[in-house]
Order: C-alpha cells, then structure tokens, then sequence
C-alpha cells in the first residue's frame, strides 16, 4: 500500500457556483466526501514515466477596472453608468503555467466562471493529458466572466471588474499560455 497522499487543495474555477451544503456543518461533509474519493483513486495513480517541469509566465492585457451600478444595483440604472477604480487595481493580470509530465496546470488571479474554465481545459491542444485552472492563484482581482454572465446583474457580475471581455481576455491569455508551455514540451522531447 502506498504512503498517505498529499493534500493540496486549489480552488478551481469557480466563479459562479457554490455548494448546495451552506455552513459548517455542509463544510465539513464535503471536506469528508472530498477525502473519500480522493483516497478511493489514490491507490490507483501510477507515476509518470516522465515527471520533467516546465513553467511560463505570461500577461493578460485587461480593460480599466470599474464598478458597474447597474450590475450592482440593478437593470433600472444605465449600463453606462460606472465608477473608473483608477490605478487602484492594474491592468494587467499575471498568469502562471506548469507543466507536469502530462498534466498543466495554469493559474488565474480571481474567481474564473466555470465555462471559461472548461473552455481553457478544452483547449488542450493535444498537448496535455489533464488541464487544471488554479483559479484565486497569485493575485486577486474579482470576478472574471463572460459577456453573457455580466450583462445580468448579480453579485458575481457586481464583482467583475473589467468589464464584459475582463474573462474571456483572462481565458485567452491562458490559453495562449498552456500553448506556449506545450511547444516547450514538444521541442525539448526532439
């Protein structure tokens, strides 16, 4: 039998869901479900033949941050209607990407909307076997969603604070990123 595994937990993208079980008490059931589960495939995870480690960095140009009043206080108020945050957040984002054997991992300085997420995981490019978004990695800067989430007044899209492209600006990035660390993998395996 093998050693007790490591825990790690990295929050995902996860931007607009949250657990049906609320509190403490739901807290800790799926803390317990999440354990169960990983323990059941534990025993199972062969090591890669190849456990080599790559890393690059990148940069997510993003739009000036704002609050929109009509995303926080609803669809009565003017979409135009937004309060500049100036220099208080940058306009950039900073991503990082791993590549482990197989797997990458590419991380996002916020709360990423799940679709944007799968989109990134979905753009492997036949590169890597896993994908994984680290989402609130490195930085946080709020919510990143699509257009279609943030012109629906919510919390999250109250939270978004570069606007209706902030998300899909950030997946492009990370996508353009995993690319990058993918034909590292290539050229350095000829």
């Amino acid at each position: 039998m093998k050693r007790a595994p490591p825990a790690l937990f990295v929050n995902g993208a996860v931007g607009d869901v949250s657990p049906a079980a609320r509190g403490w008490s739901g807290a800790a059931q799926i803390g317990e479900r999440l354990a169960r589960a990983a323990l059941a495939v534990w025993d199972r995870v062969e090591p890669e033949a190849d456990a080599s480690l790559d890393l690059a960095a990148g940069r997510a140009a993003l739009p000036a941050p704002a609050v929109s009043a009509r995303n926080c206080l609803g669809r009565w108020l003017p979409g135009w209607l937004r309060l500049g945050l100036g220099a208080a957040l940058p306009r950039t984002a900073e991503l990082l990407a791993v590549r482990i054997g197989d797997g990458a991992w590419v991380s996002v300085p916020g709360e990423l909307q799940t679709r944007l997420g799968q989109e990134i995981k979905a753009a492997r490019l036949g590169r890597f076997e896993h994908v994984f978004v680290a989402g609130t990695s490195n930085d946080y800067l709020g919510y990143f969603v699509d257009a279609d989430a943030y012109a629906h007044p919510s919390y999250v899209s109250c939270a978004s604070l570069y606007g209706e492209r902030g998300g899909e600006l950030v997946r492009d990035a990370a996508v353009a990123l995993l690319a990058r660390l993918g034909a590292a993998a290539e050229a350095g395996r000829r």
